[in-house]
């Protein structure tokens, strides 16, 4: 068996473990509780990602026009940073742009490989919030088992 697939099968199976952990628990579920199992949770999903997304990560081509517009208006970025000149709003608005030139400040080229990070990185923030907002709506104890089928969608 691939390597890469049985490590993202792991990784999947600690996600759905540390979802369902809180509400199989007969104790109280306390802060405490709350903080030790989110740290996993981030953890795990901080590595499952990349994992889950490496063979995408890794192509060298556009996969959708979106990537290709982002490069494009990162470029004209770097030569003109006004935004209401530089941007085309329909395709791509000066937010998205503005996040995607974090490469160039650190010295890195505008490529596929960047952009696809940078939209990595958002999913896993989107996750994160996903599980903060649910703690609000339904509690503590679910708040885990409800984001597990959003972030299933990211696989």
């Amino acid at each position: 068996m691939d390597t890469r697939l049985s490590l993202a099968i792991f990784l999947w199976l600690i996600l759905i473990v540390t979802a369902l952990a809180p509400v199989l628990r007969k104790s109280e579920f306390e802060q405490r509780d709350w903080l030790r199992t989110l740290v996993l949770f981030v953890f795990t999903l901080g590595i499952a990602l990349p994992v889950w997304r490496w063979r995408s990560l890794m192509y060298n081509g556009e996969i959708n026009v979106d990537e290709g517009t982002a490069i494009a208006m990162g470029l004209k970025y770097l030569n003109d940073p006004v935004p209401w000149r530089s941007v085309d709003g329909i395709t791509c608005g000066p937010l998205a742009t503005w996040i995607g030139l974090w490469a160039p400040l650190l010295g890195l080229k505008l490529s596929y490989l960047t952009v696809r990070i940078t939209a990595l990185f958002l999913m896993f923030l989107c996750g994160i919030g996903t599980v903060f907002s649910m703690r609000e709506i339904v509690g503590a104890r679910l708040s885990f088992v409800l984001t597990l089928p959003p972030l299933a969608l990211l696989l």
